[in-house]
């Protein structure tokens, strides 16, 4: 496997750079001379130069926080140093025009000094960023309002680095601060969420030597040598988003280990295709109602299978629309009722290639199957309704910590990321009676 050192040499090849958008009035421009360009790898970009494909409308805004608690990232050759130049490698190669910006206590504009690719890479190291503002202490929901105040261009997408790690004033109750700061991040995000924008997480998993500050000593550094979690928010119009992941190749980068994008559940669109099998996981029998339709959404003639007592089939559905990063193939997430009462569950959700070969005809429109069964079912018409329900996944939770004073503690958590993701969510509209999918079927015994 190639070092993050050679991953860098390779990936960057681009020497010119033009800033073509205006920053913010709020955003500082700081004179001072702070970058300069190391001779050795201007010679290699020289070499490797590519011109980049003609310049698209999107432009691209890059935030890094440069806290003390960052340095520990960028310290060296990292996984996550890799991860940026990439990223940023593959947006100035596909022509899109970039700003690069310091965001602590306040924004500072790097554009006068940061002319060039190059300049940026160079500029990653924890001597040089230390120079601009105060980097002492930031409040990562001061640094998210900040930036949303300065998406202000159409089109404009924002991108921040940083570990997302909430201050909490009061140690005594852990709990309670974090849900201060949780309501926080959700109002904040309110704005983004009503202009009609998404935001996507992605999380790594990089070596950090430097100043780890926890839960109890947020002023006083304890110095550590691990792999720990980065992470990298997206934030733009949706239509600007919509495929960002395979665009930027977001899984190539070093150190991946997740990501997670968020519409509002206002916006996601409604399903566009869904259909009962004939064949597929079928136990007992039945027949489509509508003979003339190409799809089945309504079935009648049914029979129990007679050695298990039950009646089972499966649906053939495209979910290709909905937001990735979530749980689909977990039946706990969907939620299956009868317009009559009588019970129904979910026995499994597989991807479209488990379907039986007499129905490979629903494999160009269709993406997952749902299985469902009943053993009791009452002899009138009933609505049956299948619904995926909005959640966050189980990484959540297994990746985030209470207590980060201890190695124990925090091995590959984040203090408090359950609490701000929960915020996230909730900004977009995700509560426990929303879905992210509902479809409904007719059934006549």
């Amino acid at each position: 496997m190639l070092t993050p050192g050679i991953h860098k040499l390779i990936l960057f090849a681009g020497i010119l750079f033009l800033s073509c958008q205006p920053s913010p009035s709020s955003i500082n421009s700081k004179p001072s001379d702070i970058v300069t360009s190391n001779e050795n790898e201007v010679k290699h970009y020289k070499e490797s130069y590519q011109p980049p494909m003609r310049q698209k409308k999107t432009a691209f805004s890059v935030f890094f926080e440069n806290s003390g608690s960052m340095d520990g990232y960028i310290n060296g050759n990292t996984e996550y140093k890799d991860a940026i130049f990439k990223l940023l490698s593959d947006i100035f190669q596909q022509g899109y025009p970039t700003q690069y910006f310091i965001v602590n206590q306040e924004i500072y504009n790097l554009n006068n000094q940061v002319k060039q690719v190059q300049d940026f890479i160079s500029f990653l190291n924890p001597q040089k960023i230390r120079t601009v503002g105060n980097t002492k202490s930031t409040e990562i929901n001061k640094i998210i309002k900040m930036v949303v105040a300065s998406l202000s261009q159409e089109n404009q997408v924002a991108m921040i680095f940083s570990d997302y790690i909430y201050s909490v004033e009061n140690n005594t109750n852990i709990s309670n601060s974090l849900s201060e700061n949780k309501y926080s991040t959700k109002a904040i995000l309110r704005d983004i969420v009503n202009k009609d924008y998404s935001l996507l997480v992605i999380r790594l998993s990089s070596q950090f030597k430097g100043n780890y500050y926890d839960m109890k000593h947020p002023n006083e550094g304890n110095e550590i040598d691990e792999k720990r979690p980065a992470f990298i928010w997206v934030i733009g119009p949706k239509s600007e988003l919509e495929n960002f992941e395979k665009k930027f190749r977001i899984k190539e980068l070093m150190g991946f280990t997740n990501a997670l994008k968020f519409i509002s559940i206002d916006k996601i669109s409604k399903t566009k295709y869904y259909s009962i099998l004939n064949r597929t996981n079928k136990k007992g029998s039945f027949s489509k109602a509508d003979r003339e339709s190409s799809v089945i959404h309504s079935i009648e003639d049914l029979r129990f299978d007679q050695r298990e007592n039950k009646l089972q089939f499966s649906i053939a559905l495209d979910i290709s629309h909905l937001p990735n990063g979530y749980d689909y193939f977990n039946k706990k997430n969907y939620d299956v009722y009868s317009s009559i009462g009588d019970k129904f569950e979910v026995i499994s959700i597989d991807p479209i290639s488990k379907i039986d070969p007499n129905d490979n005809r629903y494999r160009g429109t269709a993406t997952h199957i749902i299985t469902i069964s009943t053993s009791s079912l009452s002899k009138e018409i009933q609505k049956l309704y299948i619904g995926l329900k909005s959640h966050l996944p189980d990484w959540k939770d297994r990746f985030s910590t209470l207590d980060d004073t201890t190695p124990l503690g925090r091995k590959d958590k984040t203090f408090g990321i359950n609490y701000l993701l929960e915020g996230v969510a909730e900004a977009f509209g995700y509560r426990s009676d929303t879905y992210f999918l509902k479809i409904s079927l007719t059934l006549q015994k």
